[in-house]
């Protein structure tokens, strides 16, 4: 009973549980309920009365802590729970405010504070309909202060499908068992599918078109790449793979990670062959197929989808010499973002145990606590039951753990699936999470995770997600963004990396070619006019050149050959890129590109003005998989000194200061750059990846390499009377052997000493071929 003055609940002693209680619960295990501790509750808790929050405006009461003590002592399961939650927990400084004014008080006596909540956002009073909610929040307190200290604790509130709660829709907490063959999962997935992509319900706006706002996406109808698998509607068995360019079905994508420790009769049954298939489009060898494979195939017959697209299957894999896959290399924009739905599973024994075997953990640390529930008309009555836990670990964390940090989502592939692919479904170890580009992920339960406390990396990535869109004025800082984050997954194959971001290129080329940022484009030509090679853009390749390799994993020995040097393809390493400024100012221009290594300064295949593009490119001479271009460049080129590794915190601080550097690296990762070696002065620093420290510098007399001069940015020196100090982005390159004029890169740096700003500003241009 609630204590109306003090909106707290007293505990008493401990009743037993009746066999009324014992049929009820009986009836939820049916329902594949949470199976709920069978310790009786005190007096009070076992009368707890939810709809009593409904009277308040924020939904809190509270219990008094030492009546919690006093109970937990007695093994009340309830007061155990909410002791367990706030363990550890500092009470709030004594010194505190109230709602009456500034209170001082050393012994204040504490109270569990309880808040319904839906997620993590607070439940309020609305003036008509119901609410609903499926946490308890707990903090610790004074009686009526407003300071107190939260538990970080998730205590979740679900209830049985068909149970009074879930039908008032006053809970909105389900659990539905280990199971996912579970209808009730079934149910929940057409569900979320019905929400995001209609036909019965208008869908979400963002999730039913194309990045570039091109291309309207409908449930129904859809654009299908060339092959899919055909799969029975009865039994959930795949039929053949079929030839589908023509047809306009709805089909679901499946993301999986390659195992190359896995024996290879398990890898080759994951594969198209050009030697297998003819069988397989008549309908042969697909009996002995992965168990994800299969389980994908009885997804899509669930949700009532006839085809599945999976990579391995439905592109040849060897013995074309790749045609068929750079033939679709270029159409993986159009094959995640028409697709219905992506699954994958993060289990890391998922070629046995599959995508729908019983999951062998549950979210909670004890056995849900069972308590009654009342029905918002009979306040006397017990009409029921509802159930609350205490989750292992926050939704949020759940997620890292078990998505982000999974080996399925550290795969180069996996950042343009999962940004491409409209609604996205995780089978983990755990559970289940659904997301798509308009809501942040959630579970069958009701969950939905709070990206505002999650992991600043997640919120990011989220972020990230959000801005591959035609609305986004500023496509090209989410492009570089995205190959951040690209270059920190694993990479099977080295030729892989660029195609391995195609699609996302695709969508970034169409929003680039928009008459204005912000902007839908519909003019086709103006596309062609959009020049990628080798991962980067011609309108852009001042910053695009200016890529560095991120010093906290420099590794002189992961360069790749036969691709460009400039590029940040030819590195196997996460790299990072300037952060935009808009007062740099452009230096030495691109003058023509070659699509193959030039050993000699020959003409360019293609001539450019000025790093823009006057006239259409022939047809078919840049295309999205393109990594073997060479550049021709006017710029000017001088030599600086290049000296030792700066070592000391203060200095590297000054001279990331100094140049407009965003983040200090760690010691001994940039060399320093002086006038000449006569000079002591630190003018700039250099960030190398292509010359061996012991063998190329040394650390007393250091080396001269040469420096191109890419672009100038400025440093504001004053308040009222403003200086801008020029600061130099430099490119460092070095001759290729019996090739004259011809270059190649080495690394990246940054001077800004006025003497030597003023020599690469009088020097005369010079023509350089890049490779």
């Amino acid at each position: 009973m609630a204590n109306e003055s003090t909106g707290s609940i007293a505990l008493c002693s401990l009743p037993t549980e009746s066999n009324e209680s014992a049929t009820v619960f009986s009836e939820a295990a049916r329902h594949r309920a949470p199976t709920p501790s069978t310790t009786p509750l005190c007096d009070r808790c076992s009368i707890f009365d939810i709809q009593s929050f409904a009277s308040i405006r924020y939904r809190t009461r509270g219990y008094k802590k030492s009546d919690v003590e006093e109970s937990a002592a007695s093994e009340c399961r309830f007061c155990l729970l909410l002791l367990d939650s706030v363990k550890g927990l500092d009470p709030p400084d004594p010194f505190y405010i109230s709602t009456f004014g500034a209170l001082k008080s050393t012994k204040p006596e504490l109270y569990l504070h309880m808040k319904l909540s839906k997620n993590y956002e607070t439940v309020t009073r609305k003036k008509t309909g119901p609410f609903s909610f499926n946490r308890l929040h707990i903090a610790i307190g004074g009686r009526f202060d407003e300071v107190r200290s939260h538990s970080k604790v998730e205590l979740c509130v679900t209830a049985d499908p068909n149970s009074p709660a879930a039908k008032e829709e006053f809970i909105s907490g389900r659990y539905y068992g280990p199971d996912p063959n579970n209808e009730a999962y079934w149910g929940t997935i057409r569900g979320w599918l019905d929400e995001c992509a209609g036909p019965h319900t208008k869908g979400h706006e963002k999730c039913r078109e194309t990045a570039s706002g091109l291309e309207k996406l409908s449930r129904g109808i859809s654009v299908m790449p060339i092959r899919c698998i055909k799969v029975n509607m009865i039994n959930g068995k795949p039929i053949a793979l079929e030839n589908t360019e023509t047809k306009t079905e709805p089909y679901i994508t499946l993301t999986h990670r390659w195992d190359s420790d896995k024996p290879t009769k398990r890898i080759e049954a994951c594969q198209t062959v050009k030697g297998n298939l003819e069988d397989r489009q008549n309908g042969k060898g697909l009996d002995n197929l992965p168990e994800h494979f299969r389980d994908a195939f009885k997804i899509a017959a669930k949700i009532g989808v006839q085809y599945v697209w999976i990579d391995s299957l439905c592109i040849i894999q060897a013995g074309d010499d790749e045609h068929d896959f750079n033939m679709q290399k270029s159409k993986m924009a159009q094959y995640y973002q028409h697709s219905l739905l992506t699954i994958a599973t993060t289990a890391n024994d998922y070629l046995t145990e599959g995508i729908l075997k019983d999951r062998k953990t549950v979210p909670w640390s004890s056995p849900p606590v069972r308590l009654q529930y009342r029905d918002a008309t009979l306040l006397d009555e017990a009409t029921g039951h509802f159930y609350v836990y205490k989750r292992k670990q926050r939704l949020t964390d759940d997620y890292w753990e078990n998505v982000r940090s999974a080996e399925v989502f550290n795969r180069a592939w996996i950042l343009q699936e999962w940004m491409l692919s409209k609604r996205f479904l995780w089978y983990t170890p755990t559970g289940m999470f659904f997301e798509c580009h308009s809501i942040a992920p959630r579970t069958p339960a009701g969950e939905q995770i709070s990206l505002e406390i999650s992991k600043q990396e997640l919120h990011f990535l989220f972020n990230l997600k959000q801005r591959l869109h035609w609305t986004n004025t500023s496509i090209m800082d989410f492009w570089y963004d995205a190959i951040e984050v690209n270059s920190t997954f694993n990479i099977g194959r080295t030729s892989d990396r660029v195609p391995a971001v195609a699609g996302l290129g695709f969508e970034v080329a169409n929003i680039i070619a928009a008459a204005a940022p912000g902007e839908r484009q519909h003019d086709a030509t103006a596309v062609k006019r959009v020049v990628y090679i080798a991962g980067l853009w011609l309108q852009d390749i001042h910053r695009g050149l200016l890529w560095e390799v991120d010093p906290s994993a420099l590794d002189a020995t992961r360069s790749v050959e036969s691709v460009p040097s400039w590029s940040w393809i030819s590195y196997l390493a996460p790299v990072k890129f300037p952060k935009p400024d808009s007062n740099v100012c452009h230096e030495m221009v691109v003058t023509g590109v070659c699509l193959h290594e030039r050993t000699d300064r020959h003409e360019p295949q293609w001539k450019c003005a000025y790093n823009k593009v006057t006239k259409m490119p022939p047809e078919g001479l840049f295309d999205l998989g393109n990594k073997f271009s060479c550049l021709h460049i006017e710029g000017a080129v001088l030599p600086v000194w290049m000296r030792g590794y700066l070592q000391q915190p203060k200095d590297i601080e000054a001279v990331a200061f100094a140049t407009c550097y965003g983040e200090n690296p760690k010691a001994g990762r940039w060399r320093a750059i002086h006038a000449d070696f006569n000079d002591d002065i630190i003018i700039g620093w250099a960030s190398v990846e292509r010359l061996q420290r012991e063998r190329d510098v040394c650390d007393d007399y250091g080396s001269e390499v040469l420096a191109l001069h890419v672009s100038t940015r400025y440093f504001t020196v004053g308040w009222v009377l403003k200086r801008y100090l020029p600061v130099l982005d430099l490119m460092l390159i070095k001759g290729k052997a019996g090739c004259a004029g011809v270059y190649e890169r080495i690394g990246v740096g940054r001077v800004f000493e006025k003497s030597t700003v003023q020599k690469f500003r009088a020097a005369a241009k010079k023509n350089v071929q890049l490779m």
